[in-house]
């Protein structure tokens, strides 16, 4: 009897002391111990979903335990996200978005039910998503000869946009106003319509990443006129830059698409995810697999992404105020 007491007593101590520890020591030793929700705000099969199935699957083989993606579109990506943001802040729900629900969508009415610099914390950028300026086969051979025809042919020149409030809405806007150009924004739900009409002639200039066009570019449907990229992009070689079409003062935001988390997870869950994410890109399969879809990887570091983040969300807030952006 003695003995069973003294037991239960070396038992009961030594629950205390594990409850003791600091939390991000306990999350360091135990995670992951369970399945990990990752949030996409997007419908399944568009890039987002693909680039976020392939990190999942890879932090799962790496981590031990399942990664799994939960499709959560609506609100203009905002349904998904504020579910990531009001969650538990133990890493076992993360966001894996493009930065328009981020950086975005607070400059806009409504505005989201979340605060995205409170209550989410950048982990890491996956890829960026190069940017291609596409035109009809037909047409200008590059960016610097469609510039000169739209300005011979102010509001005679439509632009076919993905969506209202986001970052190929809000990039071409910026395009426009440094370039001053007089050009009708025709809205969209989604990329698919708007290279549909693009390809009909209805609309004569689309933003979209390579991996939604790499077909008819290969079938020389459409024509790229520049990429937005500082340099030519490795699967794309033959696309020029903004600065070979002449206009290399022409700075445009990186487009990512990042994992976040909800505030308050503890550090050393970042820093493990952190980890993992820089290993699995340096992986030659994994690296060659987002380059075939049209994905590039960052050229900063996890560390820099928070930053990154904070900046473009002043870039874009600075943008809507000055040309008065609404969205309807």
């Amino acid at each position: 009897m003695h003995i069973s007491r003294r037991s239960t007593l070396l038992t009961l101590m030594a629950t205390a002391a594990a409850g003791a520890l600091p939390v991000s020591l306990r999350a360091q030793a135990a995670y992951p111990s369970r399945p990990v929700t990752v949030v996409v705000p997007f419908p399944p099969g568009g890039p987002t979903d693909v680039a976020a199935r392939l990190v999942a699957q890879r932090l799962g083989e790496r981590l031990g335990q399942p990664f799994v993606v939960d499709n959560r579109p609506g609100a203009l990506a905002m349904l998904g996200t504020d579910r990531v943001a009001k969650s538990a802040p133990d890493g076992y729900t993360l966001l894996f978005t493009p930065q328009s629900p981020i950086t975005i969508a607070e400059h806009f009415e409504p505005r989201p039910p979340y605060s995205a610099a409170r209550d989410l914390v950048p982990v890491a950028a996956v890829v960026t998503s190069p940017v291609l300026v596409l035109g009809p086969a037909d047409g200008p051979a590059d960016l610097r000869g469609m510039v000169a025809h739209a300005r011979a042919n102010p509001g005679k020149v439509f632009y076919g946009a993905p969506g209202l409030g986001n970052e190929m809405h809000l990039t071409w806007e910026l395009i426009r106003s440094e370039l001053k150009l007089d050009v009708t924004a025709v809205p969209y739900q989604g990329t698919n319509p708007a290279v549909l009409d693009l390809l009909a002639g209805r609309v004569q200039l689309v933003l979209t990443s390579p991996s939604s066009v790499k077909g008819h570019l290969a079938e020389r449907k459409l024509r790229a006129l520049a990429t937005l990229t500082p340099q030519r992009l490795a699967g794309f070689p033959d696309i020029p830059t903004l600065a070979e079409n002449g206009f290399g003062d022409l700075a445009m935001p990186v487009a990512w698409l990042g994992l976040l988390a909800p505030a308050r997870v503890p550090a050393d869950v970042i820093a493990r995810l952190r980890r993992e994410v820089v290993q699995i890109s340096a992986e030659p399969a994994y690296r060659q697999r987002m380059l075939e879809l049209g994905f590039d990887l960052p050229g900063f570091t996890p560390e820099e992404f928070p930053a990154l983040v904070d900046s473009q969300r002043a870039q874009w807030g600075a943008l809507i105020r000055k040309q008065n952006i609404q969205i309807k």
